[in-house]
């Protein structure tokens, strides 16, 4: 074998049938000898790095083989080459081979990668080839093959430092005039899908990758490939803090906004889920920064991003809904105080934006079910890969109005804001909303009546629209609409919100603070609407024990003027709820039975009495008259 040329004979050994470990013995060995000694002459010396070069690259054609693989690496020959690598980054020719067969042992072949990151040398020397901008694509691409599918070798990498000099490198001002972002970004994903890996990128990362994303030069591909990095990024607090300070976010708005573009080829218009993935990341992170500590004193209400943020309120491509949804969100997380919320209503009248988004929303809504019904009607047949009418616009109709109605929730806490919301029309806005049916529409109906019960809150003038017949409506009230939902809604929530609003209503019309002399005609108003019911179903629900006690409140109120209708209510399972009632709820069930009892009089029945002094012996006593006189809440 001595006399044979080297490379002709390694040639022949990976023209075996039989691919083993123990058959490439020879082949190291060869390798091993054709590497320059001290003790060779300069002529033989570079008699044999020539041959090495071609060893090298024979054995790189073998790695392509993937029965090779497996034996390669067996046979120390994958080491042989890393540690190789390492000690000749001036030869260009060795390099690329040693690179190409490290790549093609490693796909989908976790021995090798393993094999790889054991050796003392790990991936430095796959991160200095990448630093060379000859070698750098076949790098990348080895890294990425080492990489994928494996987590043991991305903490490697990470540990190695891969990801400040792949950022380094992308960093560099004109990076996107000759090169694409391609296998960086890829690599960089698997990367940064770890804690770790976030940790060990520099802080001008953001900035980074979002000069490039919202780069004229960035491809279709690329910004996919930065958004998704940026998402991954923004999910630590630190890097939200830095590209606030940094006044980075309105950046952050260009590339959300620049995720609308239409795509131009066949194949981007392939890949809408990808892009609906990546923005449905970035809102997530619009709302994290939205929500910062930092963002209201860096964005006030008069900043030129606030502005653009009002002005997606009105954008009504149904392709860009999104651009909606991200300012609802933004504007809902910067409404946490009663002063922004006041001057988002007063002096920016952001309502009336939101009363527009519910009134198309539902429209929208309304005449995509209509289409739909009418095809099912003429039961015209759908071509296969084409959308049904109306498909999907349900789940995109509950997320648009349940965004709207959110920032709608956070203004109507404000005191100042709650009889400008009723005048412009809210419970109107209420109606339509609980009129909706269909799959999903269970949260638009907690949406709308949890926005009824706030504006209610402390607001007499809104207790008085919410109790007033519409002649549009077949003289019903928007409670007489809650009520009927009440009967429907199977979700707890929604029920107990409703219920919520009643004792609301009681509050206002009975506080000294909202008493008014219209006040006892309204409360008699309240007691021709069937809501007995759900303020005893308060007291028997056991998930909320604030709920029971908001119900016992409602029903004492409620036995002051219409005792009957609130003891017919008092069931089997309504008196055991009573009798289990401790503390303060005790005192407020012995109050109640104690106003029936009275206002009843004459026509009060044996039970009350009976369940009034079972409640007063588990009290413990004869309860004093002073600690009747008042609700225990």
């Amino acid at each position: 074998m001595a006399s044979q040329d080297p490379v002709q004979c390694l040639t022949e050994i990976f023209k075996a049938e039989e691919q083993e470990g123990k058959d490439l013995v020879p082949v190291l060995e060869m390798l091993k000898a054709l590497r320059t000694g001290e003790d060779k002459s300069p002529e033989k010396a570079e008699e044999d790095t020539e041959k090495l070069k071609q060893a090298v690259k024979a054995c790189a054609d073998a790695s392509r083989d993937e029965e090779w693989r497996t034996p390669i690496g067996e046979a120390q020959i994958l080491t042989f080459f890393q540690s190789f690598l390492a000690s000749n980054y001036e030869d260009h020719d060795i390099c690329l081979h040693s690179l190409r067969l490290l790549g093609n042992c490693c796909a989908d072949n976790d021995k090798n990668r393993q094999r790889v990151i054991d050796n003392p040398e790990s991936l430095t020397p796959i991160l200095e080839c990448i630093k060379n901008s000859d070698l750098q694509k076949v790098g990348l691409m080895v890294l990425h093959n080492i990489c994928l599918d494996y987590e043991p070798s991305q903490l490697k990498a990470i540990s190695d430092g891969a990801c400040p000099v792949l950022l380094e490198i992308i960093g560099r001002k004109g990076f996107l005039e000759d090169e694409e972002l391609d296998y960086f970004g890829r690599v960089l994903e698997l990367l940064l899908s770890h804690d770790a890996g976030r940790e060990t990128c520099p802080l001008s990362s953001p900035k980074t990758f979002l000069s490039l994303a919202i780069s004229p030069l960035c491809s279709f591909d690329d910004q996919l490939s930065l958004s998704t990095l940026m998402s991954s990024l923004l999910t630590s607090s630190e890097f939200q803090t830095t590209l606030i300070s940094s006044d980075l976010f309105p950046q952050t708005l260009d590339l959300f906004e620049k995720s609308f573009t239409p795509p131009e080829s066949d194949s981007e218009k392939q890949d809408a889920k990808l892009i609906a993935h990546a923005r449905k990341a970035l809102l997530e992170n619009i709302g994290d920064l939205s929500s910062h500590k930092d963002f209201r004193d860096a964005y006030p209400l008069s900043s030129p991003v606030i502005a653009r943020v009002r002005g997606w309120l009105s954008e009504t491509d149904d392709e860009k809904i999104d651009l909606t949804v991200a300012a609802c969100l933004i504007l809902g997380n910067i409404g946490r105080s009663d002063e922004v919320c006041s001057s988002l209503v007063q002096e920016y009248e952001v309502h009336k934006e939101l009363f527009d988004i519910i009134r198309r929303t539902i429209k929208k809504y309304n005449d995509a079910k209509a289409v739909a019904l009418t095809k099912k009607e003429k039961a015209v047949s759908i071509p296969e890969g084409e959308e049904k009418p109306g498909a999907g616009q349900g789940a995109v109709a509950v997320g648009v109005l349940h965004a709207a109605t959110g920032v709608l929730k956070n203004l109507a806490i404000a005191k100042t804001n709650k009889a400008v919301l009723g005048s412009a029309g809210v419970f109107d806005l209420i109606w339509d909303m609980l009129s909706m049916e269909g799959v999903g529409v269970g949260q638009v109906w907690y949406s709308a009546v949890g926005l009824g019960r706030l504006v209610c809150v402390d607001c007499i003038e809104n207790v008085t629209l919410a109790l007033q017949p519409s002649p549009e409506r077949d003289e019903k009230t928007i409670l007489t609409r809650c009520l009927e939902i009440y009967n429907t809604a199977e979700e707890l929530p929604t029920r107990t919100e409703i219920a919520r609003t009643i004792v609301a209503m009681f509050r206002v019309l009975n506080a000294s603070s909202t008493y008014t002399s219209a006040s006892p005609e309204l409360e008699k108003k309240l007691y021709t609407h069937n809501i007995a019911a759900p303020l005893w179903a308060m007291i028997t629900q056991d998930k909320w024990p604030v709920v029971r006690t908001e119900g016992l409140f409602g029903l004492v109120i409620m036995a002051r003027g219409a005792a009957e209708s609130v003891w017919m209510g008092c069931g089997v399972e309504e008196e055991k709820a009573l009798k289990e009632l401790k503390a303060k709820d005790l005192d407020n069930a012995i109050i109640l039975m104690s106003e029936i009892k009275k206002n009843l009089g004459d026509d009060a029945d044996d039970g009350v009495g009976e369940l009034l002094g079972v409640l007063v012996e588990k009290k413990g006593g004869d309860v004093a008259a002073e600690s009747v006189a008042r609700l225990a809440i």
